[in-house]
C-alpha cells in the first residue's frame, strides 16, 4: 500500500452550508477515512468549522502555519487563502479547485507550484487559458460530487404529494421567490424555502430533501436533490430550466447545473408548466435512471479516487526552487484581487443599505399615512356618533311636541 499523504485544504471560510464549504467538509472527512492526515486552513471559522472540528477531530486553523505539519500537497480553494498557504509552505505542490468564475475570490493563482487547475465544468478551460495563460494539459475536469451514502432515496417515498422546495444558498427574497411561490400556489402545490435568506438553512438536507417531489435549486445542491430521487428544476438569474431528465442531464452537468441564457424566463406560467410536467412524467423511472448515473459517476468515493491519483502525481513532479521575488509578485497579485473583491463587496453593501433605507422610508411614510387614516376614521366615527345622538334627541323633542 502507498504511504498516506499529509493534505492541507483551504477555503475562504468554514461557517455555514454553502457549496465550497460542503465540498471542504466532505473531502476532508473522506480523505481522513482513507487514512490520510488532513487539516483545513480557513481565515473565517464559524459554526460549521467549530462543529466539524468537534465531531471529526480534523484540525481547522485560521493561519496556514498553524497546520500540525508541513503538507505533502495543498488542495487550494479560493485565491487568497490558497496563495497564503502556498507562501507559508514554499516547497509544497498545489492543486487548485475553482468553483466558479463570477466571484473575484475564485480567480486561480498563477504560480509554478500550482501543478493542476481543477474545475467542475469544461467551460473553465477556455477561461483559464485566455485570462491566465494556464496550459491546457494542466487543466483537470473534476465534476461535482455528492455523498451517496447520505443522500439517498427514502424507502417509504410517496408519489404525487405535490410538495415543492426552493433549496438555494444564493437566491434572495424578492420577485424571483414570489414568482415561484405564486406559481406553486396556482398549480396546487405546497411551497417551502430553505436557505440563509429564508430564516436559515438545514444541518440535515439528506433528511429534508426526500420529503419533496420537486426541488428548485442550482449547482451542487442539484446533485443532492437528484440523489434523493427528487425532480429538479434549475432556477436563478431570472431563468427556469425544464425539469431535469436523463436526456437533459449531461447538458446541465456541462454548466455545473447553473442557470444559463438557454433557459426560459422565470414567470408564473413557466413554474406552473414545470410542475405539471413533473406531475405527469414517469417520475419514478426518471429518478431511478438519474440516481444510477450519479452513483456511478458523481459519488464522493469516485471523486476521492480521482483526487488521490492526482495528489500523488503532483507530489512526484519537480517544482522550481523558492524564489522570494516571484512569490512576492504572486502575493501582490492575490492581494490586488482581494482588495478589488473587498471594494466590490462594500459597493454591494452600500447599495443594499441604500435600498434598505429607501424601503424603511417608504414603510415609515406608509405607516404615517395609515396612522392619519385611522385618526380620520376615528374622527368620522365620533362625528357620526355625535350626529346619531343629536338625531335621537331631536326625535324625542319633536316627537313629544307632536
Amino acid at each position: 500500500m502507498e504511504a498516506p499523504l499529509k493534505i492541507l485544504l483551504t477555503n475562504f471560510r468554514l461557517a455555514e452550508r454553502t457549496g465550497s464549504e460542503c465540498v471542504t467538509v466532505d473531502l476532508a472527512t473522506g480523505l481522513r477515512q482513507r487514512g490520510h492526515e488532513v487539516a483545513v486552513y480557513t481565515p473565517e471559522i464559524g459554526p460549521l468549522g467549530e462543529r466539524f472540528l468537534e465531531e471529526t477531530g480534523i484540525p481547522v486553523v485560521s493561519k496556514p502555519e498553524d497546520a500540525p505539519w508541513v503538507p505533502d500537497v495543498i488542495h487550494g480553494q479560493h485565491l487568497l487563502p490558497t496563495t497564503l498557504a502556498l507562501l507559508a509552505f514554499p516547497t509544497v505542490r498545489v492543486v487548485y479547485y475553482c468553483h466558479g468564475y463570477g466571484p473575484l475570490e475564485e480567480r486561480p493563482p498563477v504560480h509554478p507550484h500550482v501543478r493542476r487547475w481543477l474545475a467542475p465544468s469544461p467551460r473553465f478551460q477556455g477561461w483559464f487559458a485566455k485570462e491566465f495563460g494556464i496550459p491546457k494539459e494542466q487543466f483537470v475536469l473534476a465534476p461535482n460530487f455528492v455523498d451517496t451514502a447520505k443522500f439517498r432515496r427514502s424507502a417509504d417515498r410517496e408519489q404525487g404529494r405535490r410538495h415543492a422546495l426552493l433549496y438555494h444558498t444564493n437566491l434572495r427574497r424578492g420577485a424571483e421567490v414570489e414568482i415561484l411561490q405564486q406559481g406553486c400556489r396556482e398549480a396546487g402545490w405546497s411551497f417551502d424555502a430553505v436557505g440563509s435568506a429564508f430564516g436559515g438553512g438545514t444541518d440535515a438536507p439528506e433528511l429534508l430533501l426526500p420529503r419533496y417531489e420537486v426541488v428548485f435549486t442550482s449547482g451542487r445542491s442539484a446533485l443532492e436533490a437528484l440523489a434523493c430521487g427528487c425532480r429538479v428544476v434549475i432556477v436563478g438569474e431570472g431563468r427556469l430550466s425544464p425539469v431535469l431528465t436523463p436526456e437533459t442531464y449531461e447538458a446541465a452537468l456541462a454548466v455545473n447545473f447553473a442557470s444559463v441564457p438557454e433557459h426560459g424566463e422565470l414567470y408564473e406560467a413557466a413554474v406552473v408548466g414545470a410542475l405539471q410536467t413533473a406531475a405527469a412524467a414517469d417520475s419514478d423511472g426518471a429518478a431511478t435512471g438519474l440516481i444510477e448515473q450519479i452513483r456511478s459517476e458523481h459519488a464522493l468515493s469516485v471523486a476521492l479516487d480521482r483526487l488521490e491519483v492526482l495528489y500523488r502525481e503532483v507530489v512526484s513532479e519537480p517544482v522550481p526552487a523558492p524564489d522570494p521575488e516571484r512569490d512576492q509578485a504572486a502575493l501582490h497579485a492575490a492581494l490586488k484581487v482581494a482588495a478589488s473583491a473587498l471594494a466590490e463587496n462594500r459597493r454591494e453593501t452600500a447599495r443594499l443599505k441604500a435600498g434598505w433605507e429607501e424601503t424603511k422610508r417608504k414603510r415609515e411614510a406608509l405607516a404615517g399615512e395609515l396612522k392619519e387614516m385611522k385618526q380620520q376614521q376615528r374622527k368620522a366615527a365620533a362625528t357620526n356618533a355625535e350626529g346619531g345622538r343629536l338625531r335621537r334627541l331631536m326625535e324625542i323633542i319633536f316627537g313629544n311636541k307632536r
